[in-house]
């Protein structure tokens, strides 16, 4: 089933190409060669603007990718990302219960599929969800531990680690 959404996934991705994804690539560059930005570097009307890239990792790992394997093993990487992301959440005891809502999750989202660092986010809410689950179910778990590592990787990767810390809240 994982091969068969993947391969959908790509057939699909391959189609279009992210908007964004040019300014990621030229982003990551810029990081390599300069560091992380501390100002605007693309509006050239307001040089000394503060910015926050909140994906500057991500944009690194883009570059990185991109020039080393090509578009077409970094586009493999981010579809990856993205199908563990739904298989993860489901909790295989329940999978006849949760093939359905997996599958049509999955085909709803096609068009959000490419290389886009909001996937990663999507990927930890799921690592994250597992985690929280398997500490409710086992409070002797010691994965809750991870949970440190977790963020200080995500909160690097993509700005979307307030959705982990507002999952945590709840």
């Amino acid at each position: 089933l994982s091969l068969f959404l993947f391969s959908i996934s790509y057939l699909t991705a391959t189609k279009w190409l992210d908007p964004d994804f040019g300014w990621h690539l030229k982003t990551g560059e810029l990081i390599l060669e300069r560091g992380i930005p501390r100002v605007d570097w693309y509006t050239f009307t307001m040089p000394d603007f503060p910015w926050v890239n909140h994906e500057w990792l991500a944009d690194v790992f883009i570059f990185k990718i991109h020039s080393l394997y090509g578009f077409q093993v970094l586009l493999l990487i981010f579809l990856v990302i993205a199908t563990l992301a739904f298989f993860i959440s489901a909790k295989l005891s329940y999978f006849w219960y949760c093939l359905m809502p997996l599958v049509l999750g999955y085909f709803a989202c096609l068009p959000f599929f490419g290389m886009r660092p909001q996937l990663l986010t999507a990927f930890f809410v799921a690592i994250l969800a597992k985690i929280l689950n398997n500490f409710l179910e086992n409070p002797n778990s010691r994965l809750i531990y991870l949970c440190p590592i977790l963020f200080l990787i995500w909160v690097n990767l993509h700005g979307g680690f307030f959705a982990g810390i507002f999952i945590l809240f709840l």
